[in-house]
């Protein structure tokens, strides 16, 4: 069954319950009172008001949704709400009088007299009974959004991981995990101690980072880039003089959170994929533009190209759809040639801070 029909089906449900223990009240008085009581008699006292509450379901399902009572709305949303509740009784009581009458009941009272009665006898009455519809319409969709949550925390754990394996992999394949060990070697040759712990510490410290199950889903710019900068310094030893990496990184944007660990794949198929014998120059650019950062990663090589030559890359395509799990919708990814400058890699996400 569709779960969108689950709260009206559940609300009917109580509406039934309710207009069961409106009929035994109404029997139960009426013998007390020494009438005859007949099923006809109660139902056609009963009937007319909660035929009413039906018809009125569907603008209380809608305003439920448009008017959701919550911890930084409340203030407003609740005055709705009570509004509606005495618009509600109003409504339901006065249509309850009118059919009664239409139907002979209290044949010694005006129209305008049973109105005024049924709305003063029963208001309070049908204003719980409205509470209760939208704190029922409230339960269902507060429960749907948290399964919703959950479900995209778990896709987040999940795109991590991958996350997390794919850098690893990156940073262990044979020839950059065996240049690595070459470039230490010589050092450790050359005499040269502080070079060969920075290399063990950098390679020591991306390997920690992709395996590190604290690591959160999003981090400051600024750890992120701390990160790459790991991922960087053995790139330039691997690259010597050849490979420059410049940044332009705003100031203020240090503290806007970004996906952990998605800025190397990026940079390594601007570096892996460009350059010429001569050099290969990778520009980063982060900046800060109405409430949003901006990254662009900019290899000036025309012949640059993704990084499997026909689509996303695996970094891209992972990258692609984290920021889609978290910036559904209001995010931008694209990459490709642009004339007169090279192959481009940009992305726009909500400028969001760190506490």
């Amino acid at each position: 069954m569709n779960n969108r029909w689950t709260p009206i089906l559940v609300v009917l449900g109580f509406m039934l319950v309710l207009g069961m223990f409106e009929a035994t009240t109404l029997y139960v008085d009426t013998i007390r009172s020494g009438r005859t009581a007949s099923v006809l008699r109660i139902l056609q006292g009963t009937l007319p008001s909660w035929l009413m509450v039906l018809a009125l379901l569907p603008p209380i399902r809608w305003l439920s949704r448009r008017a959701r009572i919550g911890p930084g709305n409340w203030t407003h949303t609740i005055p709705i709400h009570v509004l509606a509740g005495g618009t509600f009784a109003i409504v339901t009581m006065s249509s309850t009088a009118l059919i009664l009458k239409a139907m002979g009941r209290h044949p010694g009272m005006t129209l305008p007299t049973a109105v005024y009665e049924y709305i003063i006898s029963f208001a309070a009455n049908q204003i719980a009974v409205y509470a209760a519809i939208v704190g029922v319409f409230h339960a269902f969709d507060y429960l749907a959004e948290s399964e919703q949550r959950e479900r995209e925390r778990a896709q987040l754990a999940i795109s991590l991981s991958e996350s997390r394996l794919n850098a690893l992999r990156s940073q262990l394949r044979p020839h950059f995990f065996f240049n690595t060990l070459n470039a230490i070697s010589t050092y450790a040759l050359k005499g040269q101690p502080r070079q060969v712990g920075d290399m063990v510490g950098a390679l020591g410290e991306l390997v920690r980072a992709s395996l590190d199950d604290k690591l959160p889903h999003e981090i400051p710019l600024h750890r992120e880039l701390e990160l790459l900068e790991l991922y960087l310094g053995i790139q330039r030893v691997r690259f010597s003089d050849w490979l420059r990496v410049e940044r332009e990184i705003d100031p203020g944007a240090g503290d806007v959170l970004v996906p952990s660990l998605f800025l190397q794949p990026l940079v390594e198929n601007a570096i892996e994929h460009g350059g010429s014998e001569t050099g290969n120059v990778v520009v980063l650019r982060c900046a800060l533009k109405d409430g949003a950062l901006e990254v662009e990663i900019v290899n000036p090589d025309p012949e640059a190209v993704a990084s499997n030559g026909n689509g996303l890359g695996v970094g891209l395509r992972n990258t692609a759809a984290r920021l889609e799990q978290l910036h559904p919708g209001a995010h931008t990814f694209h990459y490709g040639s642009v004339k007169g400058r090279g192959f481009v890699t940009a992305l726009r996400i909500p400028a969001r801070m760190s506490t």
